[in-house]
């Protein structure tokens, strides 16, 4: 499943990278695609994508679990002891306790908000020693957004950092870092600071 998650969010981010130039996209709408060459802009490409599919892959479970309902009560079985049953091997695709869409979409936030803090500096680090290059700005988005997802599910799973934190704290954290991420990517879409982050450069592809 988060193979099929990381495909649909590349997919979703190369259409978003260029939807700009195929169509009009309205002001309104113009926070939600890369609208220049700016390192700025192409950070949308890891939010809005990420958001989607998780929504997305969140509800889709949501429908299989209750297709999994006992036929004799009516209530959800366990998926992870239902898939055990029936198709070992996937058991492991489906975690033992549910996840809130909540402290799902605040783990992936996190995860967000740290990969573009490593994007930034691996796209400023490189490009002091070579020019910007196309093969290593487009293969850098693809490794960090998976890592996106690596990251998001360790910090699911991690019952450490609940125990130390408590699950209430993490998931309004998750949801700050959510609601900081959006606030960032959709002011300054239309608001743009003479920094070197936000300034079009066509010859670069992140």
């Amino acid at each position: 499943m988060r193979a099929v998650c990381y495909l649909i969010a590349g997919g979703l981010g190369v259409l978003l990278h260029f939807l700009n130039d195929l169509v009009t996209v309205p002001g309104v709408l113009r926070f939600l695609v890369a609208t220049d060459e700016s390192v700025f802009e192409h950070l949308k490409l890891y939010f809005f994508p990420v958001m989607i599919v998780t929504l997305v892959e969140y509800y889709a479970r949501r429908q299989d679990r209750r297709k999994h309902q006992n036929p004799q009560t009516g209530e959800n079985r366990n998926v992870q002891e239902f898939m055990r049953e029936r198709e070992p091997r996937k058991a492991q695709e489906y975690p033992k306790e549910r996840v809130s869409l909540a402290e799902r979409i605040g783990n992936r936030a996190t995860a967000v908000l740290i990969v573009i803090v490593m994007q930034i500096i691996f796209f400023y680090a490189y490009t002091a020693l070579i020019p910007p290059n196309p093969v290593i700005d487009i293969g850098g988005y693809f490794v960090f957004l998976a890592l996106i997802f690596i990251v998001s599910d360790r910090l699911e799973r991690n019952e450490q950092l609940k125990a130390i934190y408590g699950e209430a704290f993490l998931r309004k954290s998750g949801l700050a870092a959510f609601a900081a991420v959006l606030v960032f990517l959709i002011v300054f879409t239309y608001i743009k600071p003479e920094l070197p982050l936000f300034i079009d450069g066509s010859q670069t592809v992140l």
